[in-house]
């Protein structure tokens, strides 16, 4: 194969796969450069063999029957032993990693490693996406930051997020959001732009875990994204994004690439540094992320001491066990059909000069069957010194957002 020959083919398969222009770049390099090494390869090996046509002439006679198939083989082909393709697939090798040192790494997803491909049949695959062993790539073209913002500023999938008055006209010229990680207290602040174009409005916070010195510290922005990659130690990932190299925006981990094989384990861990690298989140968060924040947003990663304007979210713990997580909004997830729990609030008569206090007996669960009774808010009082009927209403919410109300009489004699 030719080098016109080469660079036609890698053009024509670039162009099949949708190839980042970088990617072409490296490649159209590695063609080229390996033709010139080609010829220079085969002439210092036709050198290195010269001494052995010396000894053929020197010789003669028998030894010259012995060695001189290997004299004639010398001189017609200047021994021609490395055959185009090896050379190629040895140097571009050679230069991938001299170009990018994670960049094999990259392509599957893996957190400090490459993963081996399995199949990815049972997964369904959406429209406009190409599956590609456990990586998902999206196809469409589409920018649809102007649709993005509208359902945001009309509230239809952000009501948590109350940015209705923060969002500016929106600037097609620039990605939405920017993200910002502060690795040392494992914390993701989102920020929108303002009518100036600077990204100063907090959106939404989220808790983390990072690889503490494995994650990279600086400025990146966003590529590729897949619903389920594969991770280092036979783990996997929802939602992913890339941030850099093998470094991902992911969920926490699976056992499986299914999403009823959650690791309670190391979700229970989000907020503290125990990631290979990448950077884990709650399901939800992962897929906010996936859903809100294009190709080419910024990702600012740093270590401070500040946890930024929004705070640092607390997450819900999960039971031993657990294999759902429960911030996932997978219709089949079965932590949907679960709630906060008040308990021991019912109507009650109390005496006069009784031991009776609002919260005597009152408990609360979250969503998980996690202690919140010290979440519980009262409103109404009630004076044991004063004969009457009271209104007490005892609320309660948890971290998912969940909660339980309950209206009780308090009738003192």
């Amino acid at each position: 194969m030719n080098r016109k020959t080469a660079l036609k083919r890698t053009a024509r398969f670039a162009k099949d796969h949708k190839l980042k222009k970088s990617t072409i770049m490296v490649l159209f390099a590695v063609i080229i450069l390996s033709c010139y090494l080609k010829d220079f390869i085969f002439k210092l090996t036709g050198y290195l063999f010269a001494p052995l046509r010396f000894v053929c002439v020197m010789i003669g006679g028998f030894f010259k029957r012995i060695f001189s198939p290997l004299y004639s083989f010398c001189r017609k082909n200047r021994a021609d032993i490395l055959k185009f393709e090896c050379t190629f697939l040895a140097v571009s090798f050679i230069l991938l990693y001299m170009f990018n040192k994670n960049y094999l790494q990259s392509v599957w997803g893996d957190e400090t490693g490459v993963s081996a491909l399995e199949p990815w049949d049972n997964y369904p695959v959406e429209e406009n996406t190409i599956n590609i062993g456990a990586v998902t790539w999206n196809t469409s073209n589409e920018d649809n930051r102007e649709d993005e913002t509208d359902k945001i500023i009309n509230n239809e999938e952000n009501d948590d997020n109350n940015i209705e008055d923060k969002l500016p006209k929106v600037l097609l010229n620039q990605p939405l959001y920017s993200i910002s990680l502060n690795r040392l207290l494992n914390t993701v602040t989102i920020y929108t732009y303002d009518e100036t174009g600077n990204y100063n409005v907090p959106v939404k916070a989220m808790r983390c875990s990072t690889g503490g010195e494995n994650t990279p510290l600086g400025t990146f922005t966003l590529s590729d994204k897949f619903k389920f990659a594969t991770l280092q130690f036979s783990s996997y990932g929802q939602y992913c994004t890339r941030i850099t190299g093998a470094i991902l925006f992911h969920s926490s981990t699976y056992t499986e690439r299914k999403k009823d094989t959650l690791s309670a384990e190391d979700y229970n861990k989000l907020g503290e540094s125990v990631s290979h690298g990448c950077v884990r989140l709650t399901t939800a968060d992962a897929k906010w992320i996936y859903d809100n924040c294009g190709e080419g947003t910024v990702v600012t990663i740093y270590d401070g001491e500040d946890e930024g304007p929004l705070g640092k979210p607390e997450t819900i713990k999960v039971p031993e066990g657990t294999l759902w997580d429960p911030t996932d909004p997978d219709p089949e997830n079965p932590w949907n059909d679960k709630l906060p729990v008040i308990s021991g609030a019912s109507n009650k008569v109390v005496y006069e000069y009784d031991d009776y206090t609002v919260m005597k007996g009152i408990t609360a669960v979250d969503t998980c069957g996690n202690d919140i009774t010290d979440h519980i808010v009262v409103e109404g009082e009630v004076d044991v010194n004063i004969p009457g009927v009271y209104t007490v209403t005892y609320k309660v919410k948890d971290v998912l957002g969940r909660g339980d109300e309950i209206t009780v009489e308090i009738t003192i004699k």
